[in-house]
């Protein structure tokens, strides 16, 4: 099995429950721990119903674009906005919608 490697920020209190965790169960470390657990979630019952989110809403499309005529453009200019920065300002908070279809590309809605 393939894995990815990612970089997460625990609370301290959560580290030291998953480092115990790990050692009380035998894995070989936190990596397999917590892929564990993400694991039981998924295939668990109450992972299956309580965990279900959807994305609807989180797109808007524009009203004076309801076609998407203009959606390419729209997306391809979100892209080279985003490769011109620098990885550090990269990031997106979460909350915001994005609106497809406009001239100015990569405004948000606010609200």
């Amino acid at each position: 099995m393939n894995k990815q490697a990612i970089s997460v920020s625990l609370d301290p209190d959560n580290l030291v429950w998953l480092r115990t965790q790990t050692r009380s169960t035998g894995c070989r470390s936190v990596s397999e721990m917590l892929d564990r657990l993400i694991r039981e979630v998924r295939t668990s019952s109450q992972g299956k119903d309580s965990s279900v989110r959807s994305v609807v809403g989180t797109l808007e499309i524009a009203e004076s674009d309801p076609d998407l005529s203009s959606a390419d453009a729209a997306i391809r200019a979100l892209f080279s906005t985003a490769l011109r920065k620098p990885a550090a300002q990269k990031s997106h908070k979460g909350g915001s919608k994005k609106i497809i279809g406009q001239e100015r590309a990569g405004r948000q809605k606010r609200g």
